[in-house]
């Protein structure tokens, strides 16, 4: 189970999102929080990942 944790990078839009391996298959539940958080934010940044 993933435990997001959101850092807003400005007052009024963007945020970095922690606790998600995105290498790995997302549940629906959790493309539905993504999702909400790219609403909320406008964007989001998952640092830390692995892309090779």
């Amino acid at each position: 189970m993933y435990q997001l944790r959101y850092e807003e990078l400005h007052p009024e839009f963007g945020a970095s999102v922690r606790g998600i391996d995105l290498g790995k298959p997302l549940a629906p539940d959790l493309i539905r929080e993504i999702d909400a958080a790219i609403d909320r934010y406008s964007f989001v940044c998952f640092p830390d990942q692995s892309i090779g």
